[in-house]
């Protein structure tokens, strides 16, 4: 949840892309901070990696999300999501794009 230490994993021109695709995409740290402040001011999602595929440029990860903000779901509402993160040139993140159909 420390969002500043977050932001240090990534490049400036970093941008986030929410699972619903435009325009729901937040650009640069200033917008991507302020977006993972409220995302995570609601407590941090339960998540399960699965298999993660990794070519030294990008990151592919399945997951399951079974719970947010310490609220465990019914195996019923668990849902199933991919999660792309694309490095740049300074080997820091500068894209991630979430697809799922989570609903919070």
């Amino acid at each position: 949840g420390n969002v500043p230490a977050i932001l240090n994993t990534q490049d400036a021109d970093l941008y986030f892309r929410e699972p619903s695709g435009p325009p729901y995409v937040h650009w640069g740290r200033a917008a991507v901070g302020k977006f993972y402040e409220g995302l995570l001011g609601q407590g941090a999602a339960h998540l399960e990696p699965n298999t993660v595929t990794d070519d030294g440029r990008c990151s592919i990860m399945e997951f399951s999300v079974f719970g947010w903000n310490g609220e465990q779901w019914p195996k019923e509402k668990h849902q199933a999501g991919l999660a792309v993160y694309e490095r740049g040139e300074s080997g820091l993140l500068r894209a991630i794009r979430l697809y799922d159909d989570v609903e919070f």
